[in-house]
């Protein structure tokens, strides 16, 4: 099963789990958001890359199906979908995770904190985490805009300018 199975079983658990609420009437599933959604995020702690990228798929089914049920699980899906953003190893997962962000961010109230940490892991040396920050980062503008700070708003313009002269300083060196 979803918390006590091998790598396989856990996987194959969190993928029912998203294949159950893709079936499922929303207004039948908001009475289990919290049995779904709570050993959904005690088992992304895991190691296997599979079995987080499941669970994540099946978040972002929950999240787009009953995203205001799911609100008062903000904080822990904020915290686990920017830690799943630093994976080295695994695109998908960076891309699920990215996704899951722009859903959350339409239900967070105050998006600075996720802006400067979005901003902050922009600056990372390994492409893929660079990029999925950056889809994020995208997500996060294009849906929460404006609810952002002057101060935000001039990390994000910063890191456009940065990003464009060192594309500029690159070719420049070619």
């Amino acid at each position: 099963g979803l918390l006590n199975g091998n790598t396989e079983q856990r996987t194959q658990a969190a993928l029912a789990f998203a294949d159950i609420i893709d079936r499922t009437a929303a207004d039948s599933l908001k009475p289990f958001v919290t049995q779904i959604t709570g050993p959904l995020i005690r088992v992304v702690s895991e190691r296997s890359v599979d079995i987080k990228a499941a669970v994540f798929y099946a978040l972002n089914k929950l999240l787009e199906k009953i995203p205001l049920a799911v609100k008062h699980f903000l904080p822990q899906l904020q915290r686990t979908f920017a830690r799943g953003l630093a994976d080295t190893t695994s695109e998908t997962l960076r891309n699920r995770a990215a996704k899951g962000l722009g859903i959350l961010i339409t239900l967070t109230p105050r998006v600075d904190p996720l802006v400067a940490e979005l901003v902050a892991g922009s600056k990372t040396d390994d492409d893929g985490v660079k990029n999925a920050m950056m889809k994020a980062l995208l997500e996060v503008v294009d849906k929460a805009g404006g609810s952002m700070s002057e101060a935000s708003r001039n990390a994000v313009l910063a890191l456009i300018d940065d990003d464009s002269s060192d594309r500029t300083g690159m070719k420049a060196t070619v």
